[in-house]
């Protein structure tokens, strides 16, 4: 991409927003000052003052465009000079603010691995134009140096293929529909049981009025739900392409996330219970920026790298349009490993010890506190007797629970990943490439010890693997072979 200009500034329209945003917040923390003219003084001293930085501040502001990176210069006193490179980047994230959409102005994210980048990677208030133009630079050049790289460690040659990033207007927009609205039956489904189930109580019960604040608060929840998905529904959606994925979220204030799939680490597809149910699912495409909010919009952006309530064929075509572009075979082995090399159903009691050990201590805690304190030891018999009373019915249902999720636990290889899948109520599914996974080990916490069992960790620079990535509750002989195995798959 050809760009006769390769220096950018924000624009000075940015000193009137930072003069606007510090107006209004004094004037509500410090207004009643102002009816005394020290108080109206010191009040226009702080604006003023906020829009003589701000407007040095963007004057010592530099974004160039260059070869390997973008290169960020800033600073009035203290200066600071980052060099982003393409082939760190993960993703260009793009805000508008509602005083930036009025003004016609937009803020750049620079996302890569790194914490730093989640402060020095912001380039805020810049023309419209010209953030456009330095966020199509960053995503054609972040594929190029992906190939490179590919190319320059001796990966498969199949997988050094240029796709050049297309432009916005040829992204396709939510080419898997989304259901926002599916849920909500589901919902309403279960808000009339409860609702009939209360009533029927207060019947029973006619002196309490708890049940009906409780129907309520049920309806509330519901219509609570109702109005966030209908905001959901209208502010957002999601353009697929060849070679990139690009979410855009937002009513007032807008915010555009692109992840080239060159820099996908691994990709999950979540299902909640009550998704599970209707047959929807989300898919999380991770990548490994470093999860740190740099401004409030995206601390507010609840949905991140997700593709939300698509049904689950849809989302597995979503990852397999994905994992083709980078030559990752999905076709598993005709044998899962969850067979040929088994958990131990040792598990089951594993899992069993760590939630009654901790449910256990919770209430030796209240017991103890009401044998301790005067106040509360009337109350000690009662609680000793829920606590026992607890215990008796929570206990086997804790072993039926880990039963089924021993039965359900999956994992697989292809050629080129691992796939791991979890869950009784809800599924969380993650397909892991081998040529990503950083560090493979095995280990054991102190109830693995005690009934002779070991867990295999593999992560990659991705947060989320962290979590999904291991299979626990082998003996030691299997936990061996299949970190081998992990191991072999990443040499080759």
């Amino acid at each position: 991409m050809a760009l006769e200009k390769r220096v950018f500034q924000p624009s000075l329209l940015r000193v009137w927003v930072n003069s606007a945003v510090a107006a209004v917040f004094l004037l509500f923390f410090m207004g009643f000052l102002l009816i005394h003219p020290v108080g109206l003084l010191i009040y226009l001293t702080i604006v003023l003052l906020v829009a003589v930085v701000s407007y040095l501040g963007i004057k010592q502001t530099f974004v160039e465009l260059k070869e390997n990176g973008i290169q960020i210069k800033r600073g009035i006193i203290q200066k600071s000079q980052s060099l982003f490179l393409f082939s760190e980047m993960q993703d260009v994230n793009e805000n508008q603010s509602f005083l930036d959409v009025i003004l016609g102005l937009k803020s750049l994210s620079i996302k890569t691995m790194t914490y730093s980048s989640a402060v020095l990677g912001i380039i805020a208030g810049l023309r419209a134009e010209d953030a456009q133009a330095i966020r199509d630079y960053a995503l054609e050049n972040i594929e190029r140096a992906s190939v490179s790289k590919a190319k320059s460690k001796s990966l498969k040659e199949d997988k050094a293929t240029v796709m050049m990033p297309e432009n916005e207007k040829e992204l396709v927009q939510n080419p898997w529909p989304l259901h926002f609205f599916k849920p909500v039956a589901i919902y309403f489904g279960f808000t009339i049981i409860i609702s009939i189930l209360l009533a029927v109580l207060w019947l029973a019960f006619p002196q309490s009025s708890v049940f009906w604040l409780i129907i309520i608060m049920v309806w509330a929840g519901l219509a609570f739900a109702v109005i966030r998905v209908g905001i959901q529904s209208i502010s957002y959606n999601y353009f697929m392409g060849k070679t990139r994925l690009s979410i855009v979220q937002g009513i007032i204030s807008f915010r555009r996330q692109s992840i080239p799939f060159s820099k996908v680490q691994d990709i999950i597809i979540r299902q909640s219970f009550f998704n599970k149910i209707i047959g929807l699912s989300s898919v999380f495409v991770d990548t490994g920026e470093a999860m740190v909010f740099d401004n409030s919009s995206e601390r507010n952006s609840f949905l991140g790298n997700m593709v939300p309530f698509i049904s689950l064929e849809n989302a597995i075509e979503f990852r397999k349009r994905i994992f083709d572009y980078l030559r990752i075979g999905l076709i598993e082995k005709p044998v899962p490993l969850s067979k040929s090399i088994p958990l131990e159903k040792k598990k089951i009691m594993k899992e069993s010890l760590r939630a009654i050990i901790g449910l256990g201590i919770l209430f030796l805690i209240a017991i103890g506190l009401c044998a301790t304190l005067q106040s509360l030891q009337q109350y000690l018999q009662l609680v000793t007797a829920i606590a026992l009373a607890g215990m008796a019915i929570i206990i086997p249902l804790t072993i039926i629970f880990n039963y089924f999720y021993w039965k359900s636990y999956y994992y697989n290889f292809s050629s080129d990943a691992i796939i791991i899948r979890k869950g009784v109520f809800g599924v969380n599914e993650i397909v892991l490439p081998f040529e990503r996974i950083q560090n493979v080990f095995v280990d054991q916490d102190f109830i693995d010890c005690a009934l002779g069992l070991y867990d295999v960790h593999f992560s990659t620079v991705a947060w989320q693997s962290s979590f999904l990535c291991h299979i626990d509750g082998l003996n030691k002989e299997n936990a061996e072979k299949i970190r081998d195995l992990i191991k072999n798959s990443i040499a080759n």
